[in-house]
């Protein structure tokens, strides 16, 4: 035998032994990959839905958001806020409820 099959076939032989291994690491990787996605995901949404609370305290754009929501316009589609109920309180939402979900507590 020469140098190269004998080194095939240890390879070989060493899939073939741990073969539980390989798809056990094969299906970490499967669900590591599937679990970013969800992160990435989530992160996007939560990320949309604060990111009024990301804006540090001397950024120009929180003012301009707040201001917007002061004088009851919507910061994301520009249409009216108006003061709604839920379980937890008052709030005030975006009249465009279905198509935009802007929303935010009345203090």
């Amino acid at each position: 035998m020469d140098i190269q099959n004998l080194m095939l076939n240890s390879i070989y032989k060493a899939f073939i032994d741990n073969w539980k291994i390989w798809v056990a690491i094969i299906l970490l990787f499967i669900i590591g990959s599937i679990a970013q996605i969800f992160i990435y995901r989530f992160r996007r949404k939560a990320e949309k839905k604060l990111k009024f609370f990301y804006l540090s305290k001397t950024d120009p754009k929180r003012y301009e958001i707040e201001s917007k929501i002061d004088n009851n316009i919507c910061p994301e589609c520009g249409s009216e806020l108006v003061i709604r109920y839920d379980r937890f309180g008052r709030f005030k939402g975006c009249i465009n409820y279905p198509r935009c979900r802007f929303a935010t507590k009345i203090v």
